[in-house]
């Protein structure tokens, strides 16, 4: 899988280029809550696997990624 230069893993939908890991958990778990983003659990940008990501506010992803 291609990478962006931010590291997380990216693919291509209907002809458009987007990250991965939002992609993935809109498949497993319907449309991203309006004012959420994706954090990766395991702390892998680059990760895709719906079972380590989850919908947080950004104050929550922010704090997390601190630990």
């Amino acid at each position: 899988m291609a990478t962006s230069r931010h590291g997380y893993g990216c693919t291509t939908v209907n002809g458009r280029r987007t990250v991965a890991h939002r992609h993935y958990y809109e498949q497993r778990f319907g449309p991203i809550p309006q004012g959420l983003e994706i954090d990766h659990l395991c702390r892998n940008k680059a990760c895709v696997n719906p079972d380590h990501l989850e919908a947080v506010t950004r104050a929550e992803n922010v704090r997390r990624s601190h630990r």
